[in-house]
């Protein structure tokens, strides 16, 4: 959202969305049933806290990985993608903003995740080591 179609008040619930703050709850209280999502910061590669959250809630699905992400509440009667597609379309997008933007913080550490979500643990360790010990939202799907 850029501000010019909600309020201050909006943005700011919109950002707690995003990171994951009480995101169900700003989800129910809202009565948000759809999101569209890019997938990652622009401005450092940083995968949004949210996306992992969804993808792992027994609540909402997956129905379309492109250049965006689109989220629906389970009941929604649109078929679900693989769990895959998210972490193939975060993957692509993170190579358009490493080649459109310069200076991603987190771009490496971004791409080892999504390897990591793949089953190409190795790949996730070679870019990124310290790839158990950071970004504890994302670590519920790491091996042990």
């Amino acid at each position: 959202m850029d501000g010019t179609l909600f309020s201050q008040a909006k943005l700011k619930i919109d950002n707690k969305i995003i990171v994951g703050r009480s995101w169900k709850k700003h989800l129910r209280d809202n009565s948000i049933e759809t999101l569209l999502l890019q997938g990652t910061y622009l401005n450092s590669g940083r995968i949004y806290p949210i996306i992992n959250r969804l993808l792992y809630s027994t609540n909402w699905k997956l129905v379309f990985s492109g250049d965006s992400m689109v989220f629906t509440k389970i009941d929604t009667p649109i078929t679900q993608v693989t769990t895959r597609d998210p972490w193939q379309a975060v993957l692509s997008w993170l190579e358009y903003i490493q080649r459109r933007f310069t200076n991603q913080p987190h771009y490496y550490y971004s791409k080892s995740v999504n390897y990591t979500a793949l089953g190409e643990f190795n790949e996730g360790v070679r870019l990124q080591p310290q790839l158990r010990n950071m970004y504890r939202s994302f670590q519920s799907f790491l091996p042990k």
